[in-house]
């Protein structure tokens, strides 16, 4: 019964709702665009089935446009050089204060490239005592210029006109010898470290000293009698433990004498665990070593 009834409700369907419709009439332009409208809108609503709900909005919250991409730095304004054959003066582009120190770091990386290492050293020493190097910049420069230190001879005869200035030195009477000692290494140092544009002398004397062994240092021109700006620090009990402590206090005593200089920035401080040598002889630049030893013969 049930399958005498099959072709009965397929002959209700057709006469019911698909005996008016001619199959093989080709659609009218009406037809195409309501079917094309029903798909496009099919589309665009996601199937039930593969539906993921979106979470709701906190009220008062609009939808943000993304953020635009940051606008590029502008690009560092070129520094004309002169004849890269001759020997660099130590003031090279001093008067170029208008100029930001990522010119100063784009000139130096290129002449170093082309194996200029005089001309790129006075280009690095610029971007520390003459622009306003932020935290990358003051790395990327002092980096620079010990690598370049490295690299090229150092002329270890100290001309006879350089200014001659004593490393004065209080120290407790127990710690004299080793004091006499640890002061003739640090003058040697300074020297190096001013490329020799300072010539040093030690002076060390004897003090009955307190309950905290300490010593005093100071830097004065030969035969001044102003009392010269000092540094107290405690004494260690070893030569290399006094050393340290002697250079240390110089390079506060040499930042502290440049820092009133109109001429060039203030010099940067050295980081936790930096060994004195190396601040002297890279963050205070040769230029500004040559003031100092000027500056110190003239007062």
């Amino acid at each position: 019964m049930v399958i005498l009834s099959i072709p009965l409700v397929i002959g209700l369907t057709w006469w019911g709702g698909t005996r008016d419709y001619d199959f093989l009439a080709e659609p009218s332009a009406t037809q195409i665009e309501i079917a094309k409208a029903r798909a496009t809108q099919e589309l665009a609503r996601p199937a039930d089935l593969f539906g993921v709900e979106s979470p709701a909005a906190e009220p008062g919250m609009a939808h943000k446009p993304p953020k635009p991409p940051p606008a590029p730095k502008p690009k560092a304004p070129p520094i004309e050089v002169g004849d890269l054959d001759q020997v660099p003066p130590l003031n090279a582009w001093r008067d170029r204060k208008d100029v930001p120190a990522g010119s100063f770091i784009e000139l130096a990386s290129r002449l170093e490239a082309e194996a200029k290492l005089a001309w790129a050293r006075v280009a690095w020493e610029r971007v520390l005592d003459t622009s306003l190097p932020n935290d990358e910049e003051l790395d990327a420069a002092l980096n620079g210029v010990r690598r370049i230190r490295a690299t090229i001879p150092h002329d270890e005869t100290a001309a006879e006109d350089a200014p001659l200035l004593t490393l004065r030195i209080e120290t407790p009477k127990d710690r004299s010898e080793l004091t006499k000692q640890a002061a003739k290494l640090a003058v040697e140092t300074l020297k190096q470290a001013s490329d020799h544009l300072v010539r040093f002398e030690p002076e060390v004397v004897a003090t009955t000293g307190g309950d905290t062994p300490q010593l005093v240092v100071s830097i004065v021109a030969k035969g001044s009698d102003d009392p010269p700006p000092s540094v107290t620090r405690q004494a260690p009990s070893s030569v290399d433990g006094l050393q340290s402590g002697i250079l240390v206090a110089a390079f506060k005593l040499v930042a502290s004498s440049l820092a009133v200089s109109d001429e060039l920035r203030p010099i940067s401080s050295p980081s936790q665990g930096e060994p004195p040598m190396e601040a002297l002889s890279t963050r205070i630049t040769r230029l500004a070593w040559r003031e100092f030893g000027d500056r110190a013969t003239a007062e």
